[in-house]
């Protein structure tokens, strides 16, 4: 066959035909298959041909890895036939040689590829249908074989021995899509037999087999198809058992957490009581080591009577006596984690709670067992893991530290996500700027999702329901500020809302935006003769907003018109500044400053003695600034000095006098 079992047998047939349209005989004929993977001989190889033909076998040894012949000849239309015994372990594809022949005329065929399949092993499940049941009542067994081959898998058998007290009733009610034969044993027989000879498991899927099974005692009855028991001719049997427990007269306790668990809160432990019966039920539950009863207790749920016993931040659960009505009812207990808990999804040993955590039990059946599920998602029957996640947290920095006035830097935050799965935002995150900063050009760039930023806004904002991948994300905007001084952006503790938590630690970030300095200029007098002297006085100005010395600053004032200096200039810096003075000679037309440090508030002021023989209007350069970020500011412009021109007139006093007066 073309799909066995490991180790079974298979008869590989390799055919090499001369086309029947050949004139004459191929001769010199030879072919080989050498083997990859698990394939090998297990007994000897034989080659035969039609008609008058012949060839020699090679290889084809018990063990070996190869076969083929050589020297063959094929009649027209003939044929040499390869018929080799193999086995192998795992699924082998083969390809021959080409064949080929050397008379009458050199000729090469093409190369046969074929695939023996190794089949994958049966599984198979099974379960009860209604459980738990009243004794004497009816629950469906289901018997569930699967075959992941891409061939059906023949030959299928199994016989499923009942524990004790289990037992088949309705013995013709039974459903049967594997074919085959289906066996059950009489009403009462006990303990109850179910058995399939001669089954097809379709290629690819799965049949199931049906029947009704009850007891007439009370009791918990595990049913199981152990390791090899579904067997085939072409395919390996099950490696995993099959069990499942059908709890007769007796309740069924399922446990569920209400979601994840962020470290320090609280998620409420549900305890489902499953019954056919109003019964009362006891059992003590030892909490995993990674968690505790919440502080303050909090019980619940909807079974009545007796007592639930849960004291704030110990691991026991009693109940006693809780009664449990026909069909469920519940009992609720909130948790929390211990001090230093065991973060992380499921599963987790400190945060399972299974059947090895119960004891002391009435009327319950012992079929909790522990789970790998998490965040509240159980299957009924299993015991119950909770993952527990860690808050995130956020942090934030601008590209620059310090900003010229109605420059652009990049606001980054980052929301960092420890959690090995992502997490959601539970409420819209605002960052709301400090006075002057808005947003420059609209977006985001960084990783995050659900970003607002529009151009001219004091804030950006994250949607609610935004989901933080493992890891974490960031949010990269671009801002401006045209306000001088230092601004701090927060976002606040707790501002973060999310499905781990809040953040506990604020993020903050510091810009230092610098105004250019300002200049001032002035003449004293402002009005002078031909010749006369006045005093210039220009004055840069850092803004006291600035949180740092302006430093390389100059400045220049390029002399128009009759303007000349009639001394040597001189410049003084307030507090710790410094300046070199620039032009200012005796009789030059220039006179500026440059290096210059200025420190907030402060000021560097040029006095320089000037004269003119004609009025003039002067203007300074734009101060500017080359650190700690380079700014400009504006010229003063305009600023006249008047030359005054002396006027000679004569008046009488009066207009006529008498001969010999005077006036």
């Amino acid at each position: 066959p073309s799909l066995m079992i490991p180790g079974a047998t298979s008869s590989m047939v390799i055919t090499v035909t001369n086309p029947a349209a050949n004139p004459g005989n191929l001769t010199g004929a030879t072919i080989n298959d050498t083997y990859t993977g698990t394939l090998q001989n297990n007994a000897t190889g034989n080659v035969t041909c039609s008609g008058l033909g012949g060839a020699t076998l090679t290889g084809g040894v018990n063990g070996g890895t190869n076969v083929g012949f050589s020297v063959g000849t094929i009649v027209p239309g003939g044929t040499c036939t390869i018929t080799q015994s193999v086995t192998a372990t795992s699924t082998n594809t083969n390809t021959t040689t080409a064949p080929s022949a050397s008379g009458p005329v050199s000729v090469t065929g093409s190369t046969a590829n074929a695939t023996l399949t190794v089949g994958n092993a049966i599984t198979v499940t099974k379960s009860f249908g209604t459980n738990p049941v009243g004794i004497n009542t009816n629950s469906l067994l289901t018997i569930t074989l699967s075959n992941s081959n891409a061939l059906a898998a023949s030959n299928v058998a199994f016989t499923d021995t009942y524990p004790v007290g289990l037992v088949n009733n309705g013995g013709a009610a039974v459903t049967n899509s594997c074919g085959g034969t289906v066996t059950v044993s009489a009403n009462a027989t006990n303990p109850g037999v179910t058995s399939l000879s001669g089954g097809t498991i379709p290629a690819s899927s799965s049949c199931f087999i049906t029947v009704n099974s009850q007891s007439a005692a009370v009791g918990s009855y595990t049913n199981t198809l152990a390791i090899g028991a579904v067997t085939s001719t072409n395919t390996p049997a099950n490696t995993s058992a099959a069990s499942d427990t059908l709890l007769v007269g007796r309740a069924k306790l399922d446990k569920v957490f209400g979601g994840a668990l962020i470290i320090g809160g609280t998620v409420t432990l549900t305890y489902s009581v499953v019954n056919t019966s109003a019964i009362a039920v006891s059992f003590t539950d030892t909490l995993p080591a990674g968690l505790r009863v919440a502080t303050p207790s909090v019980t619940g749920g909807t079974c009545t009577g007796g007592t639930v016993t849960a004291t704030a931040g110990t691991n026991t659960i009693t109940v006693a006596s809780r009664n449990s009505i026909n069909g469920t009812c519940t009992i609720t207990v909130a948790v929390t984690t211990v001090a230093v808990p065991t973060v992380g999804a499921c599963p987790q040993a400190a945060n399972t709670n299974g059947n090895s955590n119960i004891s002391a039990v009435t009327n319950i059946g012992a079929d909790i067992t522990d789970s790998a599920a998490g965040g509240g998602s159980v299957l009924t029957g299993t015991g119950a893991c909770v993952t527990v996640l860690t808050a995130p947290a956020i942090s934030k920095a601008f590209t620059a530290t310090n900003l010229a006035s109605g420059g652009n830097t990049n606001l980054t935050v980052t929301i960092s996500n420890p959690n090995a799965s992502a997490i959601t935002l539970t409420s819209v995150l605002t960052d709301t700027f400090p006075t002057g900063m808005t947003i420059g050009t609209a977006g985001n760039t960084g990783t995050c999702t659900g970003v607002t930023a529009t151009a001219g806004a004091g804030n950006f904002t994250v949607a609610n329901g935004t989901s933080i991948a493992a890891g974490g994300c960031t949010i990269v905007v671009n801002v401006t500020s045209s306000t001088g001084g230092s601004v701090t952006n927060t976002i606040a503790i707790g501002a973060l809302t999310t499905s781990a938590g809040n953040n506990a630690a604020a993020a903050t970030a510091t810009l230092n935006v610098f105004a250019p300095p300002t200049v001032a200029k002035s003449f004293t007098p402002a009005i002078i003769g031909v010749g006369g002297t006045s005093s210039m006085v220009i004055t840069v100005t850092n803004p006291a907003a600035n949180v740092a010395n302006v430093t390389g600053v100059s400045i220049d004032d390029i002399y128009t018109g009759t303007l000349v200096n009639n001394a040597a200039g001189a410049v003084v810096c307030s507090g710790a500044g410094s300046a070199t003075l620039t032009g200012g000679v005796n009789a030059g037309t220039n006179v500026g400053f440059s290096s210059g440090i200025i420190v907030p508030g402060g000021t560097c002021t040029i006095t320089q003695s000037v004269t003119a023989t004609s009025t003039n209007t002067n203007s300074t350069t734009a101060p500017a600034a080359t650190g700690p970020v380079a700014v400009t500011g504006t010229a003063a412009t305009n600023v006249m000095l008047t030359v005054a021109q002396a006027t000679l007139t004569k008046t009488w006093s009066s207009s006529t006098i008498a001969d010999g007066a005077t006036t």
